[in-house]
């Protein structure tokens, strides 16, 4: 029998195949656990992406929640607005409403910026938005007070327009552009429109558009800064007569009612008017021009000057009383003004003019009936009246030198001549002529049928000419003439 191996160790009963036990590798287990371990963590991880992109979104919702909440509110308040402003302009809402819109998606952007850069950009464009808010405001306070004032000073008072003390039409170039602009802007003209909007320099614009600006502008409609445009001042037109009035007054070349001064008359360019039945006659005494623009020498030039110092003012002027349709061209910048010295000289002998055409050129006297009855034996007919009307009545030469506004004295009547002039009319003299304190006198008569002798006066040699015919006309008509006493003032003319 062969040997059979030993073995080392205690044997029982309980041998190697009583309770079998099965090894197991176990390096499936740890891999599966491995996984289940890993795919936990990515589940949590995920889970937490979707958690943080949840709750981004819920905040993003918010936000945009917030947003539209606010920007209805300010829509809301820009209508409102805009309502209580009386505007109704469907360009400027939208305006302000992207305008509202930038700032609140700028808001957000400020909120979700990942790096202070990011943040600091969007800050600075909210600044710039926020500022053209604060703009836009003043945009439509401005629409508002240039609308107002263009419907009280033109609309409402279209007579005043271009006149003394109203809104002026000329002076600039921006005076077309805003008399064509503003009725545009009113809606007061035809097919009229306004655009407003922001350039690509975030300055806010306005197009206006109508059928007169179609017409009568190069381009068919006008384009300006919107705040350059609302804010232009047309400015009045100066009310120069009342000035001019002042200085006349002042000067008392005129009474209070604006009627000539007895100073200021020229007496010897004096005449009468008669109307054409005969039956009245006014005495139509010529002014001194001369003499009054002498006087006023120093107060117009201190108007010419400080006109000329207002550019604007001095062009409303030029142009727009004195009817010149050239502008005075600015340049070289002189102490009295900043035209040019040719423009400067048109301006003042403009001005010269006009003030000269405002200084009342006759002193009219009160209407004076002109009798035709039969007096003492005479009838006047106008024919008569007309002829003595007619006469050239002859003067002397000045008795003594100018004055120092350059006038002279009176010249008087040379009654010798003027002797010979009336005797052609069957005027003639009681007594030859003498002299009385220096003034030469002669009196008159004129034969009537049934009179022993005819009506009389005494004509002097220091009457105007106008004086004479009436006392004529006087005895013409049948009456004795009033004695005149001689002038209490000295009168003067110009040589």
């Amino acid at each position: 029998m062969a040997n059979l191996p030993k073995f080392s160790g205690k044997y029982t009963t309980a041998g190697a195949y009583e309770r079998p036990q099965t090894v197991l590798d176990k390096s499936g287990f740890i891999y599966a656990k491995t996984l289940s371990d890993l795919g936990q963590g990515f589940n949590k991880a995920l889970q937490g992406v979707f958690d943080k992109r949840n709750a981004e979104a819920l905040q993003a919702r918010k936000n945009e929640e917030e947003n539209y909440k606010f920007q209805t509110q300010q829509q809301q308040q820009l209508i409102g607005q805009l309502a209580k402003a009386g505007i109704n302009n469907d360009s400027l809402y939208k305006l302000g409403f992207d305008l509202i819109s930038a700032n609140s998606k700028l808001s957000l952007d400020i909120k979700q910026a990942q790096t202070q850069e990011d943040r600091t950009k969007y800050m600075n464009q909210q600044a710039r938005v926020m500022r053209k808010l604060g703009e836009y405001q003043g945009l439509i306070a401005g629409i508002q007070d240039s609308a107002s004032t263009y419907s009280s000073d033109v609309i409402e008072n279209p007579s005043k327009v271009g006149q003394q003390g109203g809104v002026a039409t000329v002076g600039t170039d921006q005076n077309k552009d805003y008399n064509l602009g503003m009725p545009a802007l009113t809606g007061t003209t035809k097919n009229a429109s306004s655009e407003y909007y922001l350039d690509e320099d975030m300055n806010f614009r306005i197009r206006l558009t109508s059928d007169q600006i179609s017409k009568q502008t190069e381009k068919g409609y006008i384009d300006q800064d919107a705040g350059l445009f609302l804010s232009f001042d047309p400015l009045t037109v100066p009310n120069i007569d009342k000035e001019i009035s002042d200085v006349l007054l002042g000067a008392k070349i005129t009474d209070k009612n604006g009627n000539i001064s007895q100073e200021y008359v020229d007496i010897n360019n004096a005449k009468f008017v008669t109307n054409d039945q005969g039956t009245m006659r006014y005495a139509v005494e010529a002014t001194n021009v001369a003499g009054a623009m002498a006087t006023t020498q120093n107060a117009r030039n201190a108007m010419i000057g400080s006109y000329l110092q207002d550019p604007q003012k001095a062009q409303i002027i030029y142009q727009q009383i004195f009817g010149n349709n050239e502008k005075l061209e600015i340049g070289g910048g002189s102490e009295s003004s900043m035209f040019t010295p040719e423009s400067e000289r048109k301006f003042v002998a403009a001005f010269d003019k006009y003030f000269e055409a405002l200084i009342p050129q006759t002193k009219i006297g009160k209407a004076q009936a002109v009798s035709t009855k039969r007096g003492r034996g005479t009838s006047a007919s106008p024919v008569s009246i007309e002829k003595i009307n007619a006469i050239e009545i002859p003067f002397s030469e000045a008795p003594g030198p100018a004055t120092e506004f350059g006038q002279t004295p009176k010249r008087p009547v040379d009654i010798l001549k003027l002797e010979g002039i009336i005797n052609t009319l069957g005027f003639n003299k009681i007594r030859n002529p003498y002299t009385v304190n220096g003034v030469t006198v002669i009196e008159i008569t004129k034969s009537t049928k049934g009179r022993t002798s005819g009506p009389k006066a005494t004509l002097r040699s220091d009457m105007t000419g106008d004086q004479i015919k009436d006392l004529l006309i006087s005895i013409q008509t049948g009456e004795d003439a009033p004695v005149r006493e001689q002038d209490p003032f000295l009168q003067y003319q110009i040589n």
